[in-house]
């Protein structure tokens, strides 16, 4: 974060953190009605591997994908959220980190610890979160979503 500034109406901030990006003023506003616009979520398109920390409230999919992707998620502490979107029609599975457990989108139940959901069509989503630490839970999704074993 580069710069801050305020006036009655707004709250601004400036991102310069990445080299060689141009920035605008009004990376982001915050207005007198508490309202924040100028921001969109961050979509990130992988191969699987590590989802961190960094990419929470990320859109992650699964396009860059020709055989199965497993995104291996970070430890889960309170707050977290990802949204996992299939783009490709491979298997996209998502693992939690160790024992860690995961509900399964179409009843919530918990899966077994350390045991990856998964689905395949391309269209297919889940929104996940954690409310306590070492276990998401899901809060919406669509398509059919199985679980490993």
């Amino acid at each position: 974060l580069a710069e801050i500034t305020a006036s009655s109406a707004e709250l601004n901030m400036l991102d310069t953190s990445a080299a060689g990006t141009v920035t605008a003023s009004k990376v982001m506003t915050v207005d007198a009605n508490s309202q924040v616009s100028g921001w969109r979520r961050k979509s990130v398109d992988m191969d699987g591997g590590s989802v961190n920390a960094a990419m929470a409230g990320s859109i992650v999919s699964n396009f860059a994908s020709s055989t199965t992707a497993t995104f291996n998620l970070p430890a889960a502490l309170a707050g977290m959220e990802y949204y996992f979107y299939v783009l490709a029609a491979v298997e996209l599975r998502i693992n939690p980190d160790g024992t860690e457990t995961i509900g399964l989108p179409s009843s919530g139940v918990q899966q077994a610890g350390g045991k990856y959901i998964v689905a395949d069509a391309i269209g297919e989503y889940v929104h996940i979160i954690c409310a306590k630490a070492g276990q998401w839970e899901t809060l919406d999704y669509r398509g059919t979503w199985g679980v490993e074993g």
